[in-house]
């Protein structure tokens, strides 16, 4: 979680009073007092900083898509206090403002959320500068007006809105990996038992950290979790996890699972319905499966670091379609062999959250040629407004695409999964001021351990093999993810 921001006056520069000086009349007296006029009569004499530490800085410049203003200049604009107070500022919004409940109680919430009167004042000059525009309020307040809504109306949020805190910055930092199966009766946590281990001693503390150091941390979940339910024949292998094992999400700091996979339904109905339960029931959200059609498709909303991020998950994984499709009276996941429905909730996600991540289980399973389906997928996620698009299921790490300059990951690999070694990688992502930033820490599964291979020859080869399976990316040694000229 990041502490809420708090914010001070800031003293007006000196450069700033030295223009002042100049454009007085002449004679030091006379300069004296009109600077005393300025000083008492300008509300735009300070502006936004940000304490951390004790130290000041200036912040709130706009991020994500959003352009930045220029500070306030007392020498250019002088505001008096009467033009600064909620009631006015109100009405002067109301008739431009149509995504905010521009109130005077609304504003006097945001001016409680920046933590001090300056706010207004900030407002007031951004009007009288440059007009009223949506990335005005990232601007004055480091939230966007799709996170202002929803701290404003937290209590009336439905479930599919979680807020994170209600701190500013514009900026949210995103982790990624593969597919985790804690079957009990399969590789993973028999190995464990055997060595004498718990599951989490399994995973490289490293990685584990930058799980949890992350804003929003993220894992295909390939299984059910419960005690109930019987095996489709339709379908083996069948995986299933006993209710307590959840603890592992604990610990790796998941705060967002997929279910739109062809396992999660291998115990049929109720081992679904107990996942949703135990998952909620740990405070982690799922996404991609659902009691209905409704509900597999619902798109899930985090309020983080000033941002709204959306969430959506679509399978399209089987041949043969075995796990069920979610339907208005039956629990299944959401599907995507007919992109429909999938295409429509990321349009809908865009209208509603400053960025849309778009998570496909789909591919060759246990290869690292990309699938035309795949690919096809992958870029109408891209085409209906994700900002990034991020795959599993093949079981091995795979090559990125840029598609109109939003990245795609196709395949993240096997995190801690079946028996066999293969490479993965645990993926960043940054959103923020330059738009969506990638970078990887490449890993291995070695007889049912993750290792972090950062920065070593093993590693090396890790991102040799994605780099070689790119379209117009190229990962550096470092793990940072840049766009290139198409192969």
């Amino acid at each position: 979680m990041q502490r809420n921001a708090s914010y001070a006056l800031r003293p007006l520069p000196v450069r700033m009073k030295m223009r002042i000086i100049k454009k007085a009349f002449v004679g030091q007296i006379a300069v004296l007092l009109m600077m005393g006029m300025l000083l008492l009569s300008s509300c735009t004499d300070s502006y936004l900083t940000q304490e951390s530490g004790g130290d000041e800085s200036t912040v709130m410049q706009p991020q994500g898509n959003m352009s930045p203003s220029v500070s306030p200049d007392a020498s250019d604009v002088i505001l008096p206090p009467e033009a600064c107070t909620p009631e006015v500022l109100s009405e002067q919004l109301s008739s431009v403002c149509t995504v905010l409940p521009c109130t005077p109680e609304f504003l006097e919430f945001c001016n409680t959320l920046t933590g001090s009167e300056v706010f207004y004042r900030a407002l007031a000059w951004q009007l009288s500068q440059n007009g009223y525009s949506d990335d005005l309020w990232l601007t004055v307040t480091g939230r966007s007006y799709r996170a202002l809504d929803a701290l404003y109306h937290a209590d009336e949020q439905p479930d599919n809105v979680k807020i994170m805190n209600d701190a500013a910055g514009g900026v949210a930092n995103l982790a990624f990996v593969g597919d985790i199966n804690l079957d009990d009766n399969q590789f993973c946590m028999q190995n464990a038992t055997a060595l004498g281990k718990t599951p989490s001693e399994c995973i490289d503390s490293t990685l584990i950290s930058a799980l949890n150091s992350a804003d929003i941390a993220y894992a295909n979940s390939e299984f059910c979790f419960s005690i109930r339910g019987y095996p489709l024949i339709t379908k083996r292998p069948n995986y299933r996890s006993h209710p307590d094992n959840v603890v592992l999400y604990k610990t790796l700091g998941l705060d967002i699972v997929n279910l739109a996979n062809n396992h999660v339904f291998d115990y049929s109905a109720n081992a679904l319905t107990d996942t949703f339960t135990t998952l909620t029931d740990a405070g982690i959200t799922y996404v991609g499966a659902g009691e209905n059609d409704t509900e597999a498709s619902t798109v899930r909303y985090f309020v983080v670091n000033g941002l709204k991020i959306a969430y959506i998950a679509a399978s399209r994984a089987e041949v043969y379609q075995r796990t069920p499709s979610a339907e208005p009276e039956q629990s299944g996941v959401l599907a995507a062999y007919d992109p429909t429905v999938f295409c429509a909730r990321i349009a809908e996600a865009k209208q509603n959250a400053d960025y849309v991540i778009a998570c496909i289980h789909a591919g060759n399973e246990k290869g690292t040629a990309l699938q035309d389906e795949q690919i096809a997928l992958a870029r109408a996620c891209v085409d209906n407004g994700a900002d990034l698009v991020v795959g599993t299921h093949p079981q091995k790490a795979q090559g990125i695409e840029y598609h109109n300059g939003v990245p795609i990951i196709y395949s993240l690999g096997n995190f801690w999964y079946g028996g066999e070694n293969t490479n993965c990688i645990l993926l960043s992502a940054t959103l923020g001021a330059n738009g969506v930033t990638l970078s990887i820490l490449p890993c291995q599964f070695i007889d049912g351990i993750v290792y972090n291979r950062a920065k070593t020859v093993e590693g090396a080869k890790v991102i040799q093999e994605i780099n070689k399976g790119s379209v117009n990316a190229v990962v550096d040694y470092f793990g940072s993810v840049k766009q290139t000229e198409p192969k």
